[in-house]
């Protein structure tokens, strides 16, 4: 519990230091992912209480098809800031997959504000016990656009297998 009340302190601490350079109080859209995902929630929470504690900035969550658009949208000026993870914005910065040919060398990092477990699930009866034997297997690796999906295929390329290996 002290962890995260010392990382949402560390949130507001972050993003007052940016709008006490803005002088009035100005209002910024953040990019999250779908309406009803844990990004948007967590979005949703971290404007409520930014809101709530500071006289310079008012942030609203925006509803965005995942982290991988939030990149675009904030290197493009058309929200403030987005969620991204810490592989998602190497892979923008250096202009890597999925923003191949697209580097986004202006963006810059704030804070994390949610450690992501990971999980493989799989029915006892599919009998697979190793991530090599996920190979011709049926796999959700979730939508391109969506961090899911980068987890999921760093997962694959972990395992020595790619999304060509299993059926997506």
């Amino acid at each position: 519990m002290k962890k995260l009340v010392f990382l949402w302190v560390v949130c507001l601490v972050s993003i007052g230091i940016l709008a006490v350079s803005a002088g009035a109080q100005e209002k910024w859209a953040m990019g999250c992912s779908g309406s009803g995902s844990g990004p948007y929630m967590w979005g949703a929470t971290i404007a409520k209480l930014i809101n709530r504690h500071s006289d310079l900035i008012q942030i609203s969550p925006q509803a965005s098809a995942g982290y991988n658009e939030n990149v675009a949208l904030v290197a493009a000026g058309d929200i403030a800031v987005g969620q991204q993870s810490g592989v998602g914005l190497i892979a923008a910065l250096k202009g890597e997959a999925p923003f191949k040919g697209r580097p986004h060398p202006r963006l810059r990092y704030l804070f994390t504000f949610l450690p992501v477990p990971f999980h493989v699930v799989t029915r006892a009866s599919a009998n697979i016990n190793t991530p090599a034997e996920l190979k011709g297997k049926k796999m959700n690796i979730s939508l391109p656009a969506q961090i899911t999906r980068t987890f999921n295929e760093a997962f694959l390329k972990a395992a020595g297998l790619s999304t060509r290996d299993v059926k997506v």
